[in-house]
């Protein structure tokens, strides 16, 4: 398990900087414990429980899950937002990218 984003997928390393500022600033001291590319495909991403409050838990959790599915849109290569899953490839591939 790692937080180390440049092992992301290039194409998915502004989607995960963007995850971190954004966690940050909802929910203060989280602490991330594995921003990684599962390989099934998508973004998995963890976070220590015990860095936000009980009653920020639960959106925390959706907030991850959010920039986990948003993994599958996301062209694994360049970024863009028009990718799917395609045989042959592990991670979300736009055509461009593709071709």
């Amino acid at each position: 398990m790692t937080t180390d984003l440049d092992l992301l997928p290039k194409g998915w390393r502004a989607m995960a900087q963007e995850l971190l500022e954004k966690a940050r600033k909802q929910f203060g001291g989280i602490v991330f414990t594995n921003i990684s590319a599962n390989p099934g495909g998508w973004l998995t991403v963890d976070f220590d429980k015990h860095s936000v409050g009980v009653e920020h838990n639960w959106r925390a959790l959706k907030f991850c899950e959010g920039y986990s599915s948003m993994s599958w849109h996301i062209c694994s290569e360049c970024g863009s937002h028009r990718a799917e899953q395609r045989p042959g490839y592990v991670f979300a591939i736009c055509e461009e990218c593709r071709d």
